[in-house]
């Protein structure tokens, strides 16, 4: 495979991961929810592995995808170990698959084993992306702040990767229904912190900065500034996942504190790094992909300020937890932000790859993604109050998948165009030195 097409293998595996076991299981599930009208009356085994899926299958496959592909260029620089960076993709995509099928059967002994094994190949795709994105990084004698978040999100992934899995042997292995409520109550959500706003933020925020910003003519924000930032967000992913399982296990109230003074550090950093783009301003250049970065950062703003709100909604609504407005929070940075960077990101790298803009405007797309997650969002957090929104809430899956779908089908056709353009290349090349060999009678 071309060097300039080798994250188009990483694309297309993300795809056929999000339209089968990701988003569209996503949608599945949902339905039956709404059906059942309770966001308990499927099984923690099927949920998660349709989560695992979207985040090693949608966006691991993409974030490596890209990686591979834009970051050598970027560092000016080969890609390290090109064989290592083949294996963790081929480890990653074949791990979501045997978990896909196996997680949702672990309650049975064999098939807790074979989803084990297959979170063991996924730690290891881990630590392979790592070691390439690290030994890349190791070739620049001159560093970004950006290359700092590339490698802190790479981390992240690897520490991740190695959590699930054990969170995936102690849900297995629970005696009892309320210590399976225990340990999904302590650990889970500490999970999300680790691959939201560690591993997904951490890296967008990298690329943004890397990739982006002088892709957009953004203005550039200062070195001092872009650490800060880092060391802050990095301080609130522990903080808010250590806090929250410290106050789990011991009832310190303190713990909690902790918890909303994390959130608050995260939010804060987040704005002080993403505001000086101006990323409202009229373009400089006209891209279709522009407009799916700055959906995506408006959503990741909903996101915190969900977050932030959250202690006073709990308050208002008088519940010490709620499954439903904290579910409505995390699917608007997953697919809000997550979802529409990697489209953004995918899309600028493929429909511009060879010179000239070749996806169309993707405003379909675009559209049916917001409308969805907007109506998500929305009717999740409306479960609160009135039951009958439950009957509603499975239509806005089949409206993000319906998006998904459109976008991926013109991905696959421009990735398609670029690669008959290169194989057209090739013959001509090689006819042209043939013919200069045989004027010059095959002399040197």
């Amino acid at each position: 495979m071309r060097a300039d097409s080798r994250h188009h293998a990483f694309f297309k595996s993300g795809t056929a991961v999000v339209l089968t076991v990701g988003a569209l299981w996503g949608a599945l599930l949902l339905l039956r929810i709404g059906g059942a009208g309770s966001f308990t009356s499927v099984s923690i085994r099927e949920i998660n592995a349709h989560g695992h899926a979207q985040i090693f299958g949608w966006v691991g496959l993409f974030v490596l995808g890209a990686s591979y592909a834009i970051l050598p260029r970027l560092l000016g620089t080969a890609l390290a170990y090109p064989r290592l960076a083949g294996a963790s993709g081929v480890l990653l995509l074949a791990g979501v698959i045997v978990r896909s099928i196996a997680e949702p059967l672990s309650v049975h002994a064999p098939f807790l084993v074979l989803a084990l094994a297959a979170a063991a190949a996924e730690i290891v795709a881990a630590f392979l992306f790592a070691f390439v994105l690290i030994a890349m990084m190791r070739r620049r004698a001159t560093r970004e702040p950006a290359d700092a978040y590339i490698v802190a999100g790479a981390l992240f992934f690897v520490a991740q990767a190695v959590y699930e899995a054990v969170l995936l042997g102690l849900i297995g292995t629970a005696g009892t229904r309320q210590e399976l409520i225990a340990r999904i109550g302590t650990y889970q959500a500490p999970l999300r912190d680790l691959q939201i706003h560690g591993f997904a933020l951490l890296m967008i925020l990298g690329m943004t900065q890397r990739y982006l910003v002088p892709a957009y003519s953004f203005p550039r924000i200062s070195r001092r500034r872009s650490i800060i930032c880092l060391a802050a967000i990095i301080a609130a992913v522990v903080g808010e996942g250590g806090g929250l399982i410290a106050f789990r296990t011991t009832g310190e109230s303190a713990y909690a504190g902790v918890m909303g003074v994390s959130v608050l550090v995260l939010a804060g950093a987040v704005a002080a790094l993403v505001l000086p783009w101006r990323l409202y301003d009229p373009p400089r250049i006209w891209d279709p992909s522009l407009k799916y970065v700055r959906a995506g950062y408006t959503w990741l703003g909903i996101s915190l300020a969900m977050l932030l709100f959250m202690p006073v909604y709990l308050r208002l609504t008088g519940q010490p937890f709620s499954h439903a407005y904290y579910g409505a929070a995390r699917h608007a940075v997953t697919v809000g932000f997550v979802s529409l960077m990697i489209m953004g990101v995918a899309a600028r790298a493929v429909g511009g790859a060879s010179g000239r803009w070749n996806l169309g405007t993707l405003r379909l797309p675009f559209a049916l993604i917001n409308i969805g997650c907007a109506l998500r969002v929305l009717l999740q957090a409306a479960t609160d109050f009135a039951p009958a929104a439950f009957r509603l809430v499975g239509v806005s899956g089949l409206i993000e998948v319906s998006g998904l779908a459109l976008w991926s089908v013109q991905l696959w056709r421009a990735m398609h165009e670029h690669e008959s353009a290169h194989a057209q290349e090739r013959p001509e090349s090689v006819t042209m030195i043939q013919q200069r060999v045989s004027v010059s009678g095959g002399a040197d």
